[in-house]
């Protein structure tokens, strides 16, 4: 008996222009009851499945086993996307004849399609569970979804598996605890939230990714990143006390009059800048310290018994510390040729600089330990003066 088999992407009541019509030859398909023959089309496969026999006087009776008849040389081809499939024999009888749709998961057509779903509910939740197994030609998916809902809890869970294995899930799980506080849990591989997000004011993200709080503590890494060339990318503090921003170019502080910044923008010298008064003159309030040198307008130096240890009366000569000494002009090898020369000590082999005002690590000179020098020298050539005016005295007077 010939078979009509029409496959379309519109149902036959509204049948589209593309639909495809093929005519295969086979044996009658019978039904007895809810027992029927069936023809199959899978993606690669076209068969049918023969469940009743007919004898030579024309009596139906069902068979133990289905028989499987393949068709070797029928090649139905399916469109991309859902399938509607008829089945009308040459005589105009049209017959039911499921169609088939492409999986949305696994993207291939199904073979087997089982679902399974289940309302329980009591006098203290409600559970809504959906499972749904997809047998396709190369794969096996498992999909579960449940929903829990409960006086003081709602849960939502959902996970995929294949071959057995998971793969991916999400949970959100909404709670009140016995401590009468509320939560918020979700879990997933990624969570996008589209508008803008408030929490009691509290906590803000606005739809261009702006984020306001009123406190925060963080672990680990902070990154701050400009939008454009044209933006400065800037973390700031400020209350009614002052104010701190950081930015590429270094960082500020201010409290009041007063201010501390690390300025790198004058490349490539980094400066320490200090200020006492930002109202007034710069060159007589801030303290400047870079690689080049320490500008300031005071320089004091503690001086405290209770800071000091192992005190001796310096007894040495100053005077001849000087005299054994040797001053030099230089420059500095960062300094251009042309710039003016210091006056100073030079340490090394070949120059004489007293021990007495070299630091303790070898390489600079102890500006205080000079001055106490120098002050002892003043006192030692205070007592010669004094002597002299004495023997002047008895000279004049004898």
């Amino acid at each position: 008996m010939q078979y009509k088999i029409i496959v379309d992407k519109q149902p036959m009541t509204n049948p589209s222009d593309e639909k495809k019509e093929y005519v295969i030859d086979i044996e009658e398909l019978r039904v007895k009851g809810n027992v029927y023959d069936s023809l199959n089309i899978e993606m690669d496969r076209t068969y049918v499945t023969r469940r009743l026999s007919i004898s030579d006087f024309g009596v139906l009776s069902v068979l133990e086993e289905p028989v499987i008849e393949e068709l070797e040389e029928v090649n139905i081809e399916l469109f991309e996307g859902d399938n509607y499939i008829y089945l009308i024999d040459m005589q105009g009888n049209k017959f039911y004849a499921e169609y088939i749709i492409k999986n949305n998961f696994t993207d291939i057509y199904a073979t087997k399609n089982e679902m399974n779903s289940v309302i329980n509910q009591t006098a203290q939740s409600i559970e809504l569970s959906v499972n749904q197994k997809l047998e396709g030609y190369s794969t096996t998916e498992e999909m579960n979804a449940a929903i829990n809902v409960k006086a003081n809890e709602i849960n939502l869970e959902l996970s995929k598996k294949v071959d057995d294995e998971e793969l991916t899930g999400a949970n959100i799980a909404l709670r009140i605890n016995e401590d009468n506080s509320s939560e918020a849990v979700i879990q997933a591989d990624k969570i996008n939230i589209n508008g803008a997000v408030s929490a009691n004011g509290n906590f803000k993200i606005d739809t261009k990714g702006n984020m306001s709080c009123k406190n925060g503590n963080f672990n680990g890494n902070i990154n701050i990143t400009r939008a454009s060339d044209d933006d400065e990318s800037r973390f700031s503090v400020e209350n009614s006390n002052g104010k701190a921003y950081i930015t590429p170019a270094g960082m500020h502080i201010y409290r009041g009059k007063k201010s501390f910044a690390i300025d790198m923008s004058e490349t490539p010298d980094v400066n320490i800048i200090l200020t006492n008064n930002i109202d007034s003159n710069p060159e007589s309030s801030y303290t400047k310290v870079s690689s080049t040198g320490i500008t300031t307008p005071k320089l004091t130096q503690t001086s405290l018994e209770s800071i000091k240890k192992n005190i001796e009366k310096f007894n040495k000569n100053a005077i001849e510390i000087i005299k054994n000494s040797d001053i030099y002009e230089y420059n500095l090898k960062s300094d251009k040729d042309t710039d003016k020369k210091m006056i100073g000590f030079i340490i090394g082999e070949n120059y004489k600089t007293p021990n007495e005002v070299i630091s303790k690590e070898g390489q600079a000179i102890g500006i205080y330990s000079m001055a106490g020098i120098l002050w002892k020298a003043i006192q030692e050539q205070q007592q010669e003066i004094e002597d002299l005016k004495n023997k002047l005295k008895e000279v004049t007077n004898g």
